[in-house]
């Protein structure tokens, strides 16, 4: 076992100093709030009350292992209010662990944002990988439906877990990540999706083969983008349509399967636009992949 030798208050310490966005970090958070129609954890007045409310539901089996107990916790936070604002303290005083526990399983805030990452994201594409893999064998040796290929893509962010409140985490996750351009966090992330995107590219090219590659590259992003983006208004804490509409409409308790219909009839229209969306002397590559 590793030999703490650092206290708890001096740990604390270390990680405010060494977080020197620290003010950038609470303002982009504060904004990503103001959009989701929620406060941050540092402007709630009774702040353990409030995070006692936040606390997973999870069988008592789970919640006996530390580690356990510190990722559900973290992910809740940081997913909820942002990988500055949330610090150690908070995690530990509602995980029911210490300081030192955060550091001999994780050895740093950086590391445990990194896991919780991982756990949030992996099973989102492993998930794509296995819906897309499941579409190519069925097309075999002819072009793919699109509606199959983007059902594979948009599927698996649709069912992914959700919090306490029945917010997307995966969709918080990364939404905090946009807002937080400084995290170490984004190369690592970059890394892990792009083994996917370009699987879906060469699928959507499959699909749509009479587009350029440089096309079908923009029309995935902006899909992409659009896909996140209403997600991001379909959050519990979030008001936007119904500010929008006046007129009481909500997705909130829109069933996953309806919903994963809207974003797909949404992104068709999209990704089979006949004419080209870049300038021909900008696509100049048609009918494969350079």
């Amino acid at each position: 076992m590793r030999k703490i030798t650092s206290s708890a208050d001096a740990w604390g310490l270390h990680i405010r100093i060494r977080d020197k966005n620290a003010c950038f970090k609470r303002l982009s958070s504060l904004c990503l709030s103001k959009v989701l129609g929620a406060s941050p954890l540092w402007a709630h007045q009774n702040v353990k009350e409030w995070m006692q409310a936040l606390k997973p539901d999870v069988p008592q089996a789970e919640t006996n292992d530390v580690k356990t107990r510190i990722l559900l916790v973290a992910r809740e936070l940081f997913s909820s209010n942002g990988f500055g604002t949330t610090t150690v303290r908070d995690i530990v005083e509602l995980s029911g662990a210490n300081v030192a526990a955060v550091n001999y399983h994780f050895g740093s805030k950086d590391a445990l944002i990194q896991e919780v990452a991982l756990d949030v994201l992996r099973p989102v594409q492993f998930d794509r990988q296995a819906r897309l893999s499941a579409v190519m064998r069925e097309a075999r040796d002819g072009p793919p439906a699109l509606e199959a290929v983007l059902a594979a893509f948009i599927a698996p962010l649709v069912y992914a877990p959700c919090g306490r409140d029945g917010g997307r985490l995966v969709v918080r996750l990364i939404m905090q990540m946009w807002v937080e351009p400084g995290l170490t966090l984004h190369k690592f992330i970059t890394r892990e999706y792009n083994r996917n995107a370009r699987r879906f590219v060469l699928a959507f090219q499959a699909a749509l083969p009479h587009l350029a590659t440089n096309d079908v590259v923009w029309r995935y992003e902006a899909m992409r983008g659009m896909v996140m983006h209403l997600l991001a208004n379909c959050d519990p804490r979030s008001a936007k349509f119904r500010l929008l509409s006046h007129d009481g409409f909500d997705m909130h308790d829109c069933r996953n399967e309806d919903l994963l219909g809207i974003l797909i009839n949404s992104a068709i229209p999209l990704m089979q636009r006949p004419n080209s969306l870049i300038p021909e002397a900008l696509a100049t590559t048609r009918g494969g992949v350079t």
